[in-house]
């Protein structure tokens, strides 16, 4: 503890404890205060715990004002050593007129009495007493905790690195006391855990959740971002928990959960969607299709509970939809099975020569569905009257077909012609039903003269 005397100290801007306890009790003397230079054992920089103290090494003092006794350690509130052994200029509070029941910790004073404790403390109680690093402890004052809870923390098992550090950081956060001793307890406890704590306080957490979140036993690799990108999009904490539920876990989950809701599905929809027996591979490509088309969670929840679902099925109910099929007419159609060769496209086809959805429908379900032909070099003729299904032989049907650019149009079923009845560009007639085909045939003078395109083959029993 060499060091000097006060004058010597402020001459020559240099010294350790007793320069400084000198310095300051000199001072407290000119302003008529009660100042005792103490001497004892301190815990200080390359103490290890276990150690035996033998010799007293360290100075500070006592000073009393208004009666009452405060212990002081200018030399402490001065300054750390840094990692390079060096010294550190920085004024610190924690060690002037500190709790005794915190200054003991790390000073115990020769002279028993000045421990200023109800119950003193004896050399080998105080070599036993948990060693708290004074930079520990003065981020737990810094924190604005109170001794009663400094003490509670520092009875904790497993305390982390820095830990004053980090109860600070959590307590400046909006952590309270009882949740910081909650975060403490979680085993195992690292840094890393208490920094997501700060995290997901940040983003809007509350205490009990981040416990819940930090501690699930399915918690995927970077939750503390995933997380928190859910909680932007809307998320609640027990929704995520919920989605920690799935097992597995598709590739990319999080980031499509947050896709689904900003496409407007909400958080009931999302899980009904994503924990569907059925849900297809690209899901996340055919549920954001769909929706942007006008499809509801609840019609998608109808079609993937069908099963097996055709060829192409998601991209051709684009197609439906866009050809006046909603998502109850698409389960309809969706219900005969097995699906013929290329199943939505007749029945887009079938729209595009003016079959009503409704007739599409009848004849899905009787599977008789017509074969629509593409005519080259003519516009698509339109049925403005079609026959209804299911068409039986010895039955009479009617036709009333628009078709542009020809000037015939006949029914050829088992080698007979049945020519229609012209009206500008619509064609008219009937025809009693034998069983095989029907075809509607189309007179394309693109073809050269007499030469007929196929335009539509109907199915008779």
């Amino acid at each position: 503890m060499k060091g000097g005397t006060a004058e010597d100290f402020f001459n020559r801007r240099k010294a350790v404890c007793a320069g400084y306890s000198d310095l300051f009790n000199h001072l407290a003397e000119k302003m008529k205060l009660f100042s005792v230079y103490l001497t004892g054992y301190a815990k200080a920089y390359g103490y290890r715990p276990g150690k035996k103290l033998t010799q007293t090494d360290h100075a500070w003092l006592a000073v009393q004002i208004d009666r009452d006794w405060y212990l002081m350690e200018p030399t402490w509130g001065s300054g750390y050593i840094d990692d390079n052994k060096k010294f550190s200029r920085e004024y610190n509070s924690t060690w002037f007129a500190t709790d005794p029941r915190l200054f003991i910790l790390n000073h115990l004073p020769e002279d028993s009495q000045w421990q200023l404790l109800q119950t003193q403390i004896s050399l080998a109680e105080y070599e036993n007493t948990k060693y708290v690093p004074s930079y520990e402890l003065k981020n737990l004052i810094r924190g604005e905790f109170s001794t009663e809870e400094i003490l509670q923390i520092m009875d904790l098992a497993n305390l982390p690195q820095c830990f004053g550090e980090h109860c600070f950081e959590l307590h400046a956060k909006g952590f309270t006391f009882n949740d910081i001793i909650k975060i403490l307890k979680t085993e195992p406890i690292s840094s890393e855990f208490l920094f997501d704590c700060r995290i997901l306080k940040e983003s809007g957490f509350e205490s009990e959740d981040i416990l819940a979140l930090l501690n699930h036993n399915e918690k995927p690799k970077n939750h503390r971002y995933y997380y928190c990108l859910l909680k932007e999009k809307g998320f609640t904490a027990q929704e995520i928990l919920n989605f920690l539920s799935f097992a597995p876990r598709p590739e990319n989950f999080f980031f499509d959960i947050c896709c689904l809701k900003e496409i407007g599905f909400s958080t009931e929809e999302i899980n009904s969607l994503l924990r569907h027996k059925n849900r297809p591979q690209y899901y996340l490509q055919f549920y954001c299709a769909l929706k942007n088309k006008g499809f509801s969670a609840e019609d998608i929840l109808n079609f993937i509970e069908i099963s097996p679902l055709p060829p192409n099925f998601f991209f051709d109910c684009v197609k439906l939809m866009d050809n006046g099929f909603n998502g109850k007419d698409i389960v309809e159609l969706l219900k005969p099975t097995p699906y013929p060769e290329n199943y939505f496209y007749k029945c887009i086809k079938m729209r595009e020569y003016g079959f009503s959805c409704q007739d599409v429908l009848s004849y899905a379900k009787c599977k008789s569905i017509p074969e629509c032909y593409t005519i080259n070099g003519l516009e698509t003729p339109r049925l403005i009257k079609s026959p209804t299904p299911p068409m039986v032989s010895g039955q009479s049907y009617d036709f009333e077909i628009e078709a542009k650019g020809t000037t015939k149009v006949c029914l050829i079923m088992n080698g007979k012609f049945i020519y229609l009845i012209k009206r500008e560009s619509i064609f008219m007639g009937s025809v009693t039903a034998e069983s095989g085909k029907l075809m509607v045939a189309i007179l394309n003078p693109k073809l050269g003269d007499n030469r007929f395109s196929f335009a539509i083959c109907f199915e008779i029993k």
